[in-house]
């Protein structure tokens, strides 16, 4: 119950990779937690998820100052989803709708 009850909690600004992470370091077992990740997925709607992180880059873009290389903004863009748990096939869709 405390692996569902986190992921639902912490999974709206968390991906899959990062619910993993911070279960194992609570101690909860790797079954459960495939378990309850596996579930997750299951009822996730890709197209929520996908507005999440694209909302979540789109505050990330805005609080970049400097964006005269736009290489180097999207790339500091995607290691904070990233960082987030987010997997590359959510992110960089998000990179190419940001608003400049």
């Amino acid at each position: 119950k405390f692996a569902a009850a986190y992921a639902e909690w912490r999974g709206a600004s968390r991906g899959t990779a990062r619910l993993r992470q911070e279960l194992v370091r609570r101690g909860v077992p790797r079954d459960i937690i495939d378990e309850t990740l596996a579930t997750r997925r299951q009822e996730a709607d890709p197209e929520a998820e996908a507005q999440v992180v694209l909302e979540m880059a789109q505050r990330k873009w805005n609080s970049i100052r400097d964006r005269s290389d736009l290489l180097k903004a999207k790339a500091k863009v995607a290691r904070f989803l990233a960082a987030r748990g987010f997997a590359g096939d959510a992110i960089y869709p998000a990179l190419s709708r940001l608003k400049k």
